[in-house]
């Protein structure tokens, strides 16, 4: 088990400062980590719905599937943390204000102008229920069944026959060959 840490010295470590801006950059450089996402297709988490549907339309040659089914988790414990944020907002925000920053760069300059290059109102459409069925077209369907296909049929036996055994070996497939098997 983890370790509890309070979230006061967990806020006040450096390594989680302007965590978004590290991971893009690879440091605490605004600028690089503009330029990274300026490349980049964005989702906004409070555009959710809308941001999957934006992903597909941008990038189609990923196969994008935006069907999704939320998943609740009752046994979950939800920690109301509404307390925490209005003692340390103002500290929050300092610590990480790069990261802010990106942010806001990403939903006031990027998601706009991805927003330019689709039917937005087409997709609000579909989002509402009166365009094509929220969940997978028949192409999508069939790229699904085709994926799955491949990672049970060549992906999942080739990672097993690569697997040591337990006496550090290789797994060989055993070929038919006349009366006797030989590994291939």
């Amino acid at each position: 088990m983890g370790s509890q840490v309070e979230f006061e010295q967990w806020m006040e470590n450096p390594q989680y400062r302007n965590d978004q801006v590290k991971t893009l950059a690879g440091e605490e450089d605004l600028e690089k980590a503009k330029g990274i996402l300026a490349g980049m297709v964005v989702g906004i988490t409070e555009k959710h719905d809308l941001s999957l549907l934006v992903i597909r339309e941008l990038l189609p040659q990923m196969g994008f599937d935006t069907s999704y089914r939320p998943i609740v988790n009752a046994a979950r414990k939800v920690v109301d943390t509404r307390h925490l944020l209005e003692k340390h907002e103002s500290r929050i925000r300092e610590l990480n204000s790069l990261g802010i920053q990106l942010y806001e760069y990403a939903v006031n300059e990027i998601w706009p102008r991805q927003l330019a290059r689709v039917d937005q109102p087409r997709l609000e459409n579909e989002l509402a229920g009166g365009g094509e069925p929220r969940g997978m077209t028949i192409i999508e369907r069939i790229r699904l069944a085709a994926s799955r296909a491949k990672r049970n049929l060549v992906y999942k036996p080739y990672v097993w026959f690569r697997q040591p055994r337990a006496d550090g070996k290789r797994q060989q497939r055993m070929v038919e060959t006349g009366d006797e098997a030989s590994p291939r």
